[in-house]
């Protein structure tokens, strides 16, 4: 049997069938208590007999699943919750004519008065583990098998304090081979306040911080790429970039390391470019002397060209320039004298190569958190296999009918296009 708790309101408690008895015993005083009705029909009741009273302050509780009101019960001396409706009615005076005339309510038991709590905005951050910066801690398989822990560690013994406890949560871990380099891959959600502190250490603590979408209140940075040097090691890579101490940390890339740096309009950026219809009967000097003619491009090297077609060249170039400029003209004479154009471009990325991503099993069973009313994070179980499995059989059977639905459609066109029926071309082939 469902009660509620006395001890949980300042009133006594009685249950709807010991009502009338309870209102027999309290007839010359007023009649205070809390009244549980299982339905509206019995809170109609109980409404009727209270009103017999002379004087009363009666509270009726209510069980209803839409309310979001919620009181504490017992079942069979097990506390639980559900969510009700109370009612107060009140006859033969008010609060101002005594205690015995207040509300029953239930006890108040919080400190203070009850305020939202504050939200705090929170951003999502990829965290990447490139295995050549781990290296010289130990054996790279205790990282595989808890990334989670290894990047709790990190940021607990290596960043400032204010960091670890901007850290909401972290999940997603995988590991992935790129350009032939195993790293782990994982996600972090931050306060949005810490984002900005975050990525300055990026790189630093053998974790390369990198926000998912470069937006407000995330400043514009240009990213300065710096080549390894041979027979550099990974370690020795990484701590000579840092020891440059970028604004916003090490950003990684395919094969190299680069410094964010606040975007400067000014300041002349790296990029490879790549030049075509350049004429056939030029060679490196010419094309570097109309370059530096005609266009902003400085520090300009010929990486490689490439032969098109009887009458022209194209060529790949490495060189600085204004980072407003992508695109540049440059006017010459053909052999022919007439006055032709090529323009330079910034290349275009190689296509990567597919990454082979293996997600981590400590980890692969959850997926990324939402955010509730109070901030709360809830993991949700990705599917287990009978689920897929029932999912791909009602993708199948779909299929099925949506290929049935095309053929009959089709039958049905072909029947009226030939302009006769099912049933009159099996009597005309039945007849003699």
């Amino acid at each position: 049997m469902e009660v509620e708790r006395e001890s949980d309101w300042n009133a006594k408690v009685i249950e709807f069938s010991d009502l009338a008895e309870d209102i027999g015993k309290h007839a010359a005083s007023i009649y205070r208590a809390v009244v549980l009705a299982k339905n509206d029909d019995d809170a109609a009741t109980i409404a009727e007999l209270v009103a017999t009273t002379p004087m009363h302050s009666v509270s009726v509780v209510t069980r209803n699943v839409k309310s979001t009101t919620i009181v504490p019960g017992a079942i069979k001396a097990k506390i639980y919750f559900q969510k009700v409706e109370i009612k107060h009615s009140l006859k033969g005076g008010g609060e101002a004519d005594g205690e015995q005339f207040h509300q029953p309510r239930l006890v108040k038991q919080t400190k203070g008065e009850c305020k939202s709590p504050t939200i705090r905005d929170t951003e999502l951050l990829r965290v990447v583990i490139p295995q050549e910066t781990v290296e010289h801690m130990g054996d790279w398989s205790t990282v595989t098998k808890e990334p989670r822990k290894f990047v709790f560690k990190m940021l607990k013994e290596e960043l400032p304090t204010e960091i670890a406890k901007a850290i909401v949560d972290t999940w997603g871990y995988a590991q992935e081979r790129d350009e032939g380099q195993p790293t782990i891959t994982g996600l972090v959600k931050v306060h949005k306040s810490a984002v900005k502190l975050m990525l300055s250490y990026s790189g630093i603590a053998n974790l390369i911080f990198e926000p998912l979408r470069w937006q407000d209140p995330l400043p514009r940075v240009q990213v300065k790429w710096i080549d390894k040097n041979k027979d550099e090691t990974g370690a020795a890579y990484r701590k000579r970039r840092i020891d440059m101490r970028p604004a916003y940390g090490l950003a990684r890339g395919r094969k190299q390391l680069g410094l964010r740096a606040t975007y400067d309009p000014t300041e002349n950026v790296m990029h490879t470019w790549y030049v075509d219809h350049v004429p056939r009967t030029w060679d490196d000097t010419a094309l570097l002397e109309c370059i530096e003619q005609q266009t902003e491009l400085v520090e300009v090297s010929i990486k490689k060209p490439k032969p098109r077609g009887s009458n022209h060249s194209a060529y790949w170039l490495l060189a600085k320039s204004p980072p407003t400029i992508d695109t540049t003209p440059m006017y010459f004479q053909d052999d022919e004298g007439s006055w032709a154009t090529c323009w330079l471009r910034h290349a275009r990325p190689t296509q990567a190569k597919e990454r082979e991503k293996r997600p981590i099993k400590d980890d692969s069973r959850m997926r990324p958190p939402e955010t509730g009313k109070f901030g709360m994070v809830t993991k949700h179980v990705i599917k287990r296999d009978d689920d897929r499995r029932r999912q791909r059989r009602r993708h199948r059977l779909s299929q099925l009918l949506r290929q049935r639905q095309r053929r009959k459609l089709q039958r049905n066109k072909k029947i009226e296009e030939t302009g006769m029926n099912q049933s009159t071309w099996i009597l005309t082939t039945r007849s003699p």
